[in-house]
C-alpha cells in the first residue's frame, strides 16, 4: 500500500524543517512527501530546498491550507493520503499506526492524536481540552470528525466528495466538513490514539482566544451545510456545544442588568434576581464542562483554577465568532 504524505505550509520557516525531518525518520517510510507551499513570503521555500529530492515541493498563490492540501492530493501517487501540519512533529511510528486501519478495506479514514511537551498553562489547558474529546472518540467504533493535523484517507473516497472545501480560507472547519460529508455517505472512519503528532499550542492568550473566535465564525458555515451535526458529533463536547449558548444568554442578561443600572432602575431586588440567574447559568456551564475541569485539577491546582477562569472567556469569544459568522451570512462586512 503506497502512502503519500501532504503538508500545507505558509510562512513556516521556523517549523517546517523539524516537520520534514520527522517525516523522513518514520519507521514506516511513506512513498512520497509533498509540501504544498501556500504563497509563503518568508524563507519557507529556501529551507525546503535543503532537502533536495527527498521531498516534492509545489507552490501556489496564497489560497489557504484547504487548497494547498487538495493540490498536493491531486499529485499524490499513494492509495492512502496522509495529512499533517507544518507546525507538527510526527512521532516515529505515526505513519505505521495511522496506516493500520486501512488493512480493513471498509475503513476509508483515520484520525491521529495531538500531544504536547509544553508547560504553559494556556497550552496545557488546550491539550487537556483535546484529550477529553479523545476520550469521547475512543468509546466509539466509528467517528465522523477528523482533524487534518493527523489525518489519513483513501484517495478515491477523498476525491469522491471533492476533497477539502476551498471556501474555508483558514485552517478552521474544512477538515470536519470533509469528514462529515464522508460520514453522511455511510463511510467508516476510526480514531488511532497511537498515531501521535507533537504540536505547540498557543501560549499567548490573545492568539488562543482569536483561534476560538474563528472556530465559532466558521462553524456557522459548517453547521449550515451539516445541520444534523449542530448537537452531536464524535469529537465536540456537550460543554462546547451548549456552553457557548449559555455564555450568549449570560451576555444578554448582563446587558439587561447594565441597562437597568445605567437608567437608574436597578433596585436591590432587581440586582439579586440578575445575580441569582447569573450564578445559575454559570453553575450549569461548569457542570457541562465538569470532565475537563476535573482533568485539569488532576494535573495541577494551578491548571484547574485557570480552567475555571478561561472556560467562560473562551465561550464568550466563540459566541462572538458565531455572531460574526451570522452577520457575514446576512450580508454584513
Amino acid at each position: 500500500m503506497k502512502i503519500s504524505v501532504i503538508v500545507p505550509a505558509f510562512n513556516a520557516e521556523k517549523t517546517i524543517e523539524a516537520c520534514v525531518q520527522a517525516l523522513l525518520s518514520q519507521s514506516l517510510k511513506p512513498f512520497e512527501i509533498i509540501i504544498g507551499d501556500d504563497g509563503s513570503k518568508d524563507n519557507t521555500l529556501k529551507v525546503l530546498e535543503e532537502f533536495g529530492k527527498k521531498i516534492r515541493v509545489i507552490s501556489q498563490e496564497n489560497a489557504g491550507p484547504a487548497a494547498a492540501r487538495n493540490n498536493g492530493a491531486r499529485l499524490a501517487k499513494g492509495e492512502v493520503i496522509v495529512f499533517t501540519d507544518s507546525d507538527c512533529i510526527t512521532a516515529r511510528n505515526f505513519i505505521k499506526e495511522l496506516s493500520k486501519p486501512f488493512k480493513n478495506p471498509e475503513i476509508i479514514g483515520a484520525q491521529g492524536a495531538y500531544k504536547t511537551k509544553q508547560t504553559a498553562l494556556i497550552a496545557l489547558f488546550d491539550q487537556s481540552d483535546i484529550e477529553t474529546r479523545y476520550e469521547k472518540m475512543k468509546k466509539q467504533e466509528f467517528i465522523d470528525f477528523i482533524g487534518s493535523y493527523a489525518a489519513a484517507y483513501r484517495k478515491k473516497e477523498f476525491f469522491q466528495v471533492g476533497g477539502f472545501d476551498e471556501q474555508y480560507k483558514m485552517a478552521s472547519g474544512e477538515d470536519p466538513d470533509l469528514s462529515f460529508k464522508l460520514s453522511e455517505l455511510g463511510k467508516k472512519m476510526v480514531f488511532c490514539e497511537k498515531a501521535v503528532v507533537y504540536h505547540s499550542h498557543p501560549e499567548n492568550l490573545w492568539k488562543y482566544l482569536r483561534t476560538k473566535f474563528y472556530r465559532g465564525y466558521w462553524r456557522v458555515l459548517l453547521y449550515e451545510r451539516h445541520p444534523g451535526k449542530k448537537t452531536k458529533d464524535s469529537y465536540t463536547s456537550k460543554g462546547t456545544l451548549y456552553g457557548t449558548l449559555l455564555q450568549g444568554i449570560g451576555i444578554l442578561i448582563f446587558s439587561a442588568w447594565l441597562s437597568f443600572f445605567l437608567t437608574g432602575n436597578a433596585t436591590l431586588e432587581v440586582d439579586a434576581a440578575f445575580l441569582a440567574f447569573g450564578i445559575l447559568l454559570n453553575g450549569c456551564f461548569y457542570y457541562l464542562e465538569k470532565i475537563l475541569i476535573i482533568k485539569c485539577f488532576k494535573k495541577s491546582i494551578a491548571l484547574g483554577i485557570f480552567s475555571l477562569i478561561i472556560l467562560p472567556v473562551r465561550g464568550i469569544f466563540q459566541g462572538f465568532g458565531i455572531a460574526a459568522g451570522f452577520l457575514k451570512k446576512a450580508g454584513f462586512k
